[in-house]
């Protein structure tokens, strides 16, 4: 996609033209008396985009198919070519029920481009046109659309029309029943539908989170006592500290409104007592400073740390340790650390001296200070602290770990032959440590490096994977091949990352990320009947793709259903993750979900509805029939995969493999970095890649329409693989934690001669770990799909 196909998305009452004509005379009269609606006075909008005017349409096309497609393209993000095939169904058939499904369509699409005024119009217009459940369907999204765009006292009568007619999906209307309410000021009214909102079949925490909206509702309407009812009903479930800090300050919030401030009091000092590592408590410690009342320093101390006020927490721990409120050694150490967070690191250490002066033969202060060090940047004063360490207590554990961490600073600061010699002397006193694999490890990888290969070999003895996989690359670097081949033989025993190196190394299977031209996937059929009577052998029951009575009725799968007829995907991904967690022991329920979700588009649910299968069966991947392994592992957007990464010469499976590790093809997946859409773009990213790609109407929200998400991911890996020289390795580094840490894993350049060595530099757990998973997946959808050129 690019601007040139992105419209302009303002113009949307020229888009009513093609309905009004036919529609408005039918409308149903209680439309028109439902407060701001109105279909007089609309006309065609003189302002329409060029990209949006219809070229004539053969008579011969089917305004049901067109519908379909627009239904597809719609689901895959192509939201403005969607618009304009949604158009074409009504004027191919004006007045008809396929016009009416059109206008719905289209009132979905103008939501997704934000732009729900256009909705409420398209939609008001063809509502008479629609079966009655549909026309309640239809009545809903009205309702939702007229709340977005303000007019909270039209979209209340939908609403309600909507609950009166019956619905699994009470506790959701009642939700935007209360937004409504509480948009328009009556807070009475919004705290009752929020506590109609917090129903059974909704998780712990969204059930407190619409209790604690009530009983904010309450309490703008000075309904005190039911306020405090509500906050009472949470704390009877409330289990986590940080919450029930937070509860309890509110209750004293509202018990100070009401008057009763000893009652207040009261609950902001448990809060602080009895939760005092929690920002709430910092919240009730500044309550009662500000009202005068005493407090215990130590609780304030804490409380304030736990809140990211360090510099505000220093002085309550040095008064806590004046009045001795804890152990000293306790206070001591927190306070040090608490300076360390606030920047004073030098003044952190003098705290840890007075720790190692009072306790001499206690190795634990000298190696906390060496640790501080390290964790300021202190990188030599940190190597020297730690050999300090080993030195003073040569047979203690603690000398063990000394010795790793200045083997691991003396690397850092390119000090290698003191820092092999930290690991050998591990390695020789503490043979049994659990230190002593990895300083074998990082004793080889320094040989290797500096050329050493059989000394690097010879330190890599041992069953371990990883040891095999490179104590065989070793070998090969001076020509013993054939000793090489028994070293990845050994490590093709084990599961995971260097196992699947290894049979990279050993041939047969080609070379990770080289692949280039389209894939191809199996029929969606293909070996299922196979599977099932694989799956039927095992279990001793019946497999089928039809749901078991049990989940049809289930109260969770109707929700979800009901969410799907209304076009709400993304809401329907809460019941249905919970219905796989309640099915999670049963394997015929479980694959039955695994192929629904599948088809309903909910791959993510899809996968996880598989992998608990596997997990049912406990067999190795390459002992599951390639049906069920596909659900695991499935290609979804093949087309448009297989065009985006020809276009920026990807290997398209390493591409799959890289969506599945980002968002499980969730196309609404949103990470706590706000990372968002199938390929997980931040904001900002998306923001450079729209100026590359020219696409001048970027929105944030766009990152969630698949068709932008996979078209950007592919252009960002397709660039970070060129700066890299083609490296697949370094690229997918650089797409997770940025090409900056990228460049320095690869010694400062862009030129990556070694990827293992490469790979071994990671410093960061979580790309680590993000890298070996899309290389593990990788192997599986070579297995599972072909690719031709």
């Amino acid at each position: 996609m690019n601007g040139a196909l992105h419209v302009r998305v303002g113009a949307a009452v020229g888009l009513l033209f093609f309905l009004v004509g036919g529609i408005a005379p039918q409308a149903n009269s209680w439309y028109a008396s439902v407060p701001g609606l109105s279909l007089s006075g609309v006309r065609p909008s003189a302002a329409e985009p060029e990209a949006m005017r219809v070229q004539p349409v053969p008579p011969a096309l089917d305004p049901a198919a067109l519908l379909w497609r627009a239904e597809t393209w719609r689901a895959e993000g192509e939201t403005e070519a969607a618009l304009r095939l949604y158009r074409e169904v009504g004027l191919l058939a004006p007045g008809t029920v396929v016009a009416g499904r059109s206008a719905v369509g289209m009132a979905h699409a103008w939501l997704e481009l934000g732009q729900p005024l256009s909705a409420t119009q398209v939609l008001s217009a063809a509502l008479a046109l629609l079966p009655e459940g549909e026309r309640l369907r239809g009545e809903f999204l009205l309702a939702d659309a007229l709340r977005q765009a303000g007019m909270c006292a039209s979209a209340i009568p939908f609403y309600l029309r909507y609950r009166e007619a019956g619905t699994a999906l009470d506790d959701l209307v009642a939700e935007r029943l209360a937004s409504c309410y509480r948009e328009l000021g009556a807070y009475t009214r919004a705290a009752e539908e929020f506590e109609c909102a917090a129903g059974k079949d909704r998780t712990l925490s969204e059930q407190v989170g619409m209790l604690e909206e009530a009983a904010t509702d309450w309490w703008r309407a000075g309904a005190y006592d039911r306020a405090l009812a509500t906050l009472e009903r949470i704390l009877a479930v409330a289990r986590k500290a940080w919450y029930r800090a937070r509860i309890l300050y509110r209750t004293g919030e509202v018990l100070r409104d009401a008057g009763r401030t000893d009652e207040a009091y009261a609950r902001w000092e448990e809060a602080l007592t009895s939760y005092p590592d929690t920002v709430g408590a910092s919240w009730a410690a500044d309550a009662l400073l500000a009202a005068g009342r005493p407090v215990e320093a130590y609780a304030v101390a804490r409380a304030y740390r736990a809140a990211g006020r360090p510099r505000e927490a220093i002085p309550w721990f040095e008064r806590a340790l004046r009045e001795q409120a804890a152990p000293e050694s306790a206070l001591r150490l927190a306070l040090a650390e608490t300076r360390a967070e606030a920047g004073d690191v030098e003044g952190a250490a003098a705290e840890l001296m007075n720790l190692v002066r009072d306790d001499p033969g206690n190795p634990a202060w000298p190696l906390r200070i060496a640790r501080l060090w390290a964790e300021a940047g202190e990188t030599e004063r940190a190597a020297e602290a730690y050999a300090q360490v080993a030195a003073r207590f040569p047979g203690r554990p603690e000398a063990a770990e000394a010795l790793w961490e200045q083997g691991r600073c003396l690397e850092e600061l390119g000090q290698d032959s003191d820092a092999l010699s930290a690991y050998l002397a591990l390695m020789e006193r503490f043979p049994q440590h659990g230190r002593a694999r990895d300083a074998a490890f990082r004793a080889g990888l320094l040989c290797y490096r500096q050329g050493e290969y059989g000394r690097a070999a010879a330190l890599w003895e041992g069953n371990d994977s990883r040891l095999a996989l490179w104590r065989g690359l070793a070998l090969a670097r001076v020509g013993r091949l054939a000793e090489a081949r028994v070293a990845w033989e050994e490590a093709t025993a084990q599961e995971g990352y260097a196992a699947a190196r290894a049979r990279e190394l050993l041939g047969g299977m080609g070379s990770f990320g080289a692949l280039r031209g389209r894939f191809i996937a199996p029929g969606p059929n293909e070996g299922q009947a196979e599977a099932e009577t694989w799956l039927e052998d095992r279990f001793g029951r019946p497999f089928s793709p039809t749901l078991p009575l049990e989940v049809r009725n289930d109260s969770l799968f109707v929700r979800g259903k009901e969410l799907l007829a209304l076009g709400y995907a993304e809401e329907a991904r809460g019941p249905f993750a919970l219905l796989v967690e309640r099915f999670r022991y049963d394997g015929p329920a479980l694959y039955a979900l695994a192929l629904f979700l599948r088809e309903e588009g909910l791959h993510a649910l899809s996968i996880r509805a598989g992998e608990r299968l596997l997990a049912l069966l406990g067999k190795p991947e390459e002992e599951v029939p390639p049906f069920l392994l596909r659900i695991v592992y499935p290609a979804p957007y093949a087309e448009r995969v297989a065009r985006e990464c020809w276009s920026e010469q990807l290997d398209p499976l390493a591409f799959l493999a890289m969506v599945r590790q980002e968002s499980r093809f969730d196309r609404y997946a949103t990470s706590w970095a706000e990372a968002r859409g199938l390929t997980q773009v931040i904001p900002s990213t998306g923001a450079g890649i729209a100026v590359q790609l020219d696409y001048p109407a970027f929105r944030v929200e766009d990152l969630y329409r698949p068709a932008l998400s996979l078209r950007f991911g592919a252009w960002y890996l397709g660039e970070q693989q060129r700066m890299f020289g083609g490296r697949l390795f370094p690229a997918l580094a650089a797409y997770n934690a940025g090409p900056g840490n990228a460049r320095r894993w690869a010694g400062g350049s862009t030129v990556v001669v070694d990827p293992d060595l490469f790979y071994e530099a990671i410093d960061f757990t979580e790309t680590r770990d993000y890298v070996e998973r899309i290389y593990t997946s990788y192997w599986t959808y070579r297995r599972l799909y072909a690719v031709i050129r």
